[in-house]
């Protein structure tokens, strides 16, 4: 999804790995998301949001998926679609049913949910 969305134009997309995996010691950007998560105080978490995602133009994933009620609030002209795990598996399923994804399957390919 971050791919397609900046292939689309939405460059830079904040996903995980931009702050979480990518991070190394002392671990600074997953500090700060751990402070947003901590943060009881919603303009305090905000402002810490505010301040991390300054310069994206769009987000995916963990762990902006978590504060999706903040972000409508402080982006409300921002376009959102939160899918949930059941949904993506329907979704999936759907694709998965599709006459693309019907096409003969190489040697070792399956199609199957994800776990």
């Amino acid at each position: 999804m971050k791919i397609a969305l900046e292939i689309l134009g939405f460059k830079p997309c904040h996903h995980m790995q931009t702050d979480v995996i990518a991070d190394t010691f002392p671990y600074r950007k997953g500090r700060r998301w751990m402070k947003v998560y901590d943060t009881e105080d919603k303009m305090e978490r905000k402002a810490l949001m505010r301040d991390i995602l300054t310069g994206y133009k769009a987000a995916v994933d963990f762990p902006t998926s978590m504060f999706v009620d903040d972000l409508i609030e402080m982006y409300p002209k921002a376009k959102v679609r939160h899918i949930a795990w059941k949904e993506l598996c329907k979704t999936y399923s759907k694709i998965l049913r599709s006459s693309s994804a019907s096409a003969p399957l190489r040697s070792g390919e399956s199609h199957s949910m994800p776990r």
